[in-house]
Formats: C-alpha cells, structure tokens, sequence
C-alpha cells in the first residue's frame, strides 16, 4: 500500500512543481536536437522518470533495504540515462529523487 501510494502522491507533486516552475529542457535551451520537441513537451524540473524511479526504489527500501539498494542503483541509471540524452539537467534529477524520496517518508510516516 505505500509503494502505491507513494508513487502517486509523487507523480501528482512532481507535475504540480513541473507545471508550477516550467523549466524548459536543455535541448529547448540549447536550440537543439528538434526531433525531441515531438516527444518532450513537459517541463524540465523535477524529472518525472526519476521521482517515481525513487519513489519506487525508497518504498521497497523500507520493506527490504536489500532489494531497495539494487532499486536505487536502478534508479540512478534512470537519472543518469535522463541526463546523457540530453532530456534534464542535473538539478533536474536531483529534485526528483528529492521528490521521490521525500514523498515516501512522509506517506510511510503517516501511514505506519
């Protein structure tokens, strides 16, 4: 239930701080790669990828910090990946393991 939960109170914050900030993309900064207009209309910051990637990977640590560990290493290769192609910047996937993360303490508080 907090896996869950968690993973849609963090896609939900996620899009209300993307919309709220509405950072563009490095590739609309940059004026590059126009192909990639077609598929990334979103904001940049927070990553979506990465909150749920971390959210995901922290509500299985909670449960069981061995499999949570191999989850986050996981989700950092998803932050890391978001990265390379071009798609966020760092303080983009920051924040959303920031997101992720913080998220599942909250709801893993309240719910316990």
């Amino acid at each position: 239930m907090v896996v869950g939960i968690s993973i849609l109170f963090a896609w939900a914050v996620q899009l209300i701080v993307a919309y709220t900030i509405h950072r563009r993309r490095p590739f609309q900064q940059n004026h590059e790669k126009p192909l990639m207009e077609l598929f990334f209309k979103t904001p940049s910051f927070p990553s979506g990828h990465t909150t749920i990637s971390c959210a995901l990977a922290a509500s299985v640590f909670v449960f069981d910090p061995v499999w949570g560990t191999i989850f986050f290493m996981i989700a950092a290769l998803v932050a890391l990946s978001r990265i390379a192609i071009g798609v966020h910047y760092f303080s983009d996937v920051i924040g959303g393991a920031a997101v992720g993360i913080g998220i599942v303490v909250i709801v893993s508080r309240l719910i316990a």
